[in-house]
């Protein structure tokens, strides 16, 4: 005992020991006395070596204490600290096999859930799923309202989609969506999260059904007490690509035998594709709402085309052929004028959110077939690279046209000629004579800052001409 308070503790162990074997038919008491002395004594031995950085040493000697006392108090506390010492010391295997031994024997041991945390990232190296989805199971059945439980195994299904193990990671967040039913904003996220991965793994079906499902879900959350946090943006992707499907199927629907029968449910889908991308133009992510917006005049332009090129009542003479035809142009007309007006709302949008994407070049291509009179086809210089600080703007790259590698559907000439012959409007080629120009500015986000790209939009002198065109422009720098 005179060595235990000189803190000299080898000399501790080394002397109870010797009295122990000395001294076989000592009492319980006496034995327990002398156990608990070289307990102490080692682990006072072990925290000595991991103090001067002897991490392998420290690790060795709290795992042989808890060899030779597995029972006691001290031994869970040991082998943690073993666990620790074996990780700081390179040895991550033989740190993996202190904490699962730990976890396997001391349950309700206050190390129980850590060892769990310190041992799921190790196996995580190791792309060993199924030893961390049990250590999870193990982390939840021994407390279900585990908070660390709760965490792991939504981090855990994230970390399976990042590493590219889609199944497994759908497999997780329906297993967090079954066990905390309760958590209405990670259960939309779960959800979110599935209908991704179907979506990248081909699923179109299953991926829109989960789609379909987080809507409802959304909507039935809404309604429960509680805050809510979900990101809007995904539940307008959600509505676009829903929408999508809906105009997949309305854009199928010809008006062919029996006339009258597709008409009908044309009609009614236009309706409906109509509703559903107006949804999501409401949520004013221009990702999301300007191509629903071009959809919108697509789809009033898809109207008047099918109406146009629908099948002719058989027996008809000529001049009811010729009664029938401009019949049918006069019941197309106001769904293409509706088609205008949507293309160039789009165009309007997209300036007021600083975008310039494909889907507003197609709202330009359209136009300039619809409506040639009013909006001539442009072109676009291409900027590749710009140099921050830089006084000079870079070499200009080649003209690259809006419309060049868009769809060559036809447009609507017999709008496009009685309209001008109403107007008296100028041909094209008189408008490129004219000169007309006007500027628009984009935002285009460099680094963590905001430019601004200046646009001078020419007239080309017939659409289509293969003539290069110069765009003026002028970049600078906005604010953050």
């Amino acid at each position: 005992e005179s060595h235990f308070e000189e803190e000299n503790y080898p000399e501790v162990e080394h002397w109870s020991r010797k009295i122990k074997s000395e001294f076989p038919d000592a009492t319980p008491e006496e034995a327990n006395r002398l156990d608990q002395l070289i307990i102490l004594s080692m682990f006072k031995q072990a925290e000595e070596k991991e103090r001067t950085g002897n991490h392998l040493a420290a690790a060795e000697t709290f795992e042989s204490l808890v060899d030779e006392f597995p029972g006691d108090k001290l031994s869970a506390q040991a082998l943690y600290t073993a666990g620790l010492n074996y990780q700081q010391g390179g040895e991550e295997d033989r740190a993996i096999a202190c904490y699962q031994r730990l976890i396997g024997t001391y349950e309700t041991s206050e190390y129980f859930s850590d060892s769990i945390l310190l041992a799921n990232p190790l196996y995580e190296k190791r792309n060993a799923w199924d030893e961390i989805e049990k250590n999870i199971d193990l982390l939840f059945y021994s407390d279900p309202s585990n908070e660390d439980a709760r965490q792991a195994l939504f981090s855990l299904a994230k970390i399976l989609k990042k590493r590219g193990v889609p199944q497994r990671s759908i497999a997780g967040f329906e297993k967090y969506r079954a066990r905390y039913p309760e958590d209405l904003s990670r259960g939309l996220e779960a959800t979110y999260q599935i209908a991704e991965l179907r979506q990248k793994g081909g699923l179109e079906t299953e991926a829109l059904d989960t789609y379909r499902r987080l809507l409802d879900e959304h909507r039935s959350a809404q309604s429960a007490d509680g805050p809510l946090d979900f990101d809007d943006f995904k539940l307008a992707k959600a509505h676009f690509l829903l929408a999508e499907d809906t105009y997949r199927r309305y854009q199928a629907i010809r008006l062919i035998e029996p006339v009258e029968v597709n008409w009908k449910r044309k009609e009614e889908l236009l309706d409906q594709v109509i509703k559903e991308y107006l949804v999501t133009v409401d949520y004013r992510y221009p990702e999301f709402s300007i191509p629903a917006s071009f959809r919108i005049g697509e789809a009033y332009e898809d109207f008047g085309e099918a109406l146009v090129t629908s099948d002719r009542p058989p027996g008809l003479s000529e001049e009811e052929r010729e009664a029938y035809d401009e019949l049918l142009e006069e019941k197309a007309y106001p769904y293409e004028e509706k088609a205008v007006e949507t293309y160039e709302l789009t165009l309007t949008k997209s300036e007021q959110a600083g975008v310039f994407n494909e889907w507003v070049g197609r709202a330009h291509q359209r136009l300039s077939l619809l409506a040639p009179w009013l909006h001539s086809p442009i072109e676009i210089e291409v900027i590749t690279e710009v140099k921050r600080g830089s006084t000079a703007l870079p070499e200009p790259a080649p003209i690259t046209s809006i419309h060049s590698g868009m769809p060559s559907e036809p447009g609507s000439p017999r709008r496009a000629a009685s309209a001008a012959e109403e107007a008296g409007t100028p041909e094209a080629g008189e408008l490129a004579s004219q000169e007309e120009k006007h500027a628009r500015v984009f935002q285009v986000p460099i680094g963590d800052e905001n430019w601004e790209l200046e646009l001078l939009v020419l007239p080309i002198a017939e659409p289509g001409a293969e003539r290069e065109i110069r765009i003026l422009t002028d970049i600078r720098q906005g604010e953050k």
